[in-house]
């Protein structure tokens, strides 16, 4: 019988803390910024072989949409990163809490997903083109969201990312065009740890 009022009473508390902007049970939020991401930087037994570079900063694009329910939001995201010698990609589950402060809205967040890396044989490494490279990766971070209508908001965040990830050994027939110096490292499956950390610029539209 106390469900009722307490959901309420939630909703009007919630509605005053967001200056008037009401509820909003949605949003989508595209964002462009920088990172850099080191494949390697805890763990690497032959992930990359040829002297593909497996570290490097690089622009960052990404997507995210969701649902959101008060203070909490649950949604999808993916992101690429622009590396020297390919492009780090995640596609992550995302949740976050944030604090409505007026049109100011602070908050916390935790991703978690796949992970892989494309275009690694745009090294020039003697790599083949069937070389693969995925995983998983976890990340946090916050930022703060400025709401410039009560639709429409700006922000920044900042982010942390742990990643593992593998490489398959690769059969003869795909080690056809691989250069002498990698084709017997790349006969053998490798493995790696890394981290990633970034900024970005983000807006929304929330509905």
């Amino acid at each position: 019988m106390m469900t009722g009022p307490t959901t309420e009473q939630a909703l009007r508390e919630a509605e005053d803390r967001d200056a008037g902007r009401g509820l909003s049970w949605g949003w989508v939020q595209p964002e462009v910024g920088a990172q850099f991401v080191s494949l390697t930087a805890l763990a690497n037994d032959a992930l990359a072989p040829g002297g593909a570079k497996t570290s490097g900063f690089g622009p960052l694009v990404g997507l995210g949409a969701g649902v959101r329910l008060l203070f909490f939001t649950v949604g999808v995201s993916g992101r690429m990163t622009f590396l020297p010698d390919g492009i780090y990609t995640t596609a992550h589950l995302e949740g976050s809490y944030r604090i409505p402060l007026g049109n100011l809205e602070p908050y916390g967040f935790l991703s978690t997903g796949y992970a892989t890396v494309l275009g690694m044989n745009a090294a020039g490494a003697g790599v083949p083109s069937n070389f693969s490279i995925h995983g998983w990766s976890g990340r946090v971070g916050g930022g703060v969201d400025y709401y410039l209508t009560p639709v429409f908001s700006v922000g920044a965040a900042a982010s942390f990312e742990v990643m593992w990830l593998r490489r398959g050994a690769l059969s003869n027939a795909a080690l056809a065009t691989a250069d002498a110096s990698v084709d017997t490292p790349l006969r053998k499956s490798g493995h790696a740890a890394g981290l990633a950390t970034g900024i970005t610029a983000v807006c929304g539209v929330h509905f």
